[in-house]
């Protein structure tokens, strides 16, 4: 399994690169984190990553770009029989980061220009809890769980306007360097594999990146 991961990672570090984005497959030839699952929660992230790969490399033989979140979002969507609002797929932009969750609250796909406000290997960011390697002020993160357990739940059933939860800086918890984005939440979305409730969708606006090195996407 570690060089089925090995192999994936790297591949999907090259497919990234053809459109600039700089992303480390893993710190160590060791795979500590990878090594420490569950052979089921080695399935999974494979899996995971297959699928990533195979969506970036076909919206590429179609010379659309990776790097625009609503091509991510539709295609994967399509892959799997899975729908969200038009309108809030339509509203998506290049400076927007989306992600999707399951009903087990497990992260399945994120927007490649997430690469844009981490330095996390793809080994860190697949293998550790999402919730251990980022941090925000807590009144912010208790405001946006109880959204995602209403949406999880089902007592949500259209999306919410989330401009009313304020900018707030996202900072790596284990990152060398003092890096963090400043995110306005817009919008999080229940999405539906045909008429059953499959997870959310939450869309997040990059107001501001430190260090400034991955300002181009903002500046075009």
């Amino acid at each position: 399994m570690k060089n089925e991961f090995i192999d994936l990672s790297v591949k999907l570090q090259k497919v990234l690169g053809k459109e600039g984005l700089f992303v480390i497959p893993f710190e160590e030839p060791g795979l500590p984190f990878f090594s420490s699952l569950t052979s089921e929660q080695k399935d999974v992230i494979l899996e995971q990553m297959q699928t990533l790969l195979e969506i970036a490399q076909d919206l590429q033989a179609h010379n659309l770009k990776v790097t625009e979140p609503a091509n991510l979002i539709r295609t994967f969507f399509r892959k799997f029989n899975l729908n969200a609002p038009s309108r809030v797929v339509d509203s998506i932009t290049r400076h927007d980061i989306v992600d999707v969750w399951n009903l087990d609250s497990r992260l399945i796909i994120a927007s490649f220009n997430f690469f844009d406000i981490c330095t996390y290997s793809l080994e860190e960011l697949f293998c550790r809890p999402w919730a251990e390697l980022f941090s925000r002020d807590n009144d912010i993160h208790i405001q946006i769980y109880q959204l995602c357990r209403s949406l999880l739940n089902g007592e949500i059933t259209q999306p919410v306007d989330t401009t009313y939860i304020p900018q707030h800086k996202v900072r790596e918890t284990y990152a060398p360097e003092k890096h963090y984005a400043v995110l306005q939440p817009r919008i999080f979305s229940p999405v539906y594999a045909g008429d059953k409730l499959f997870g959310f969708m939450s869309v997040n606006r990059i107001i501001k990146l430190e260090p400034e090195k991955v300002l181009r996407l903002l500046d075009e």
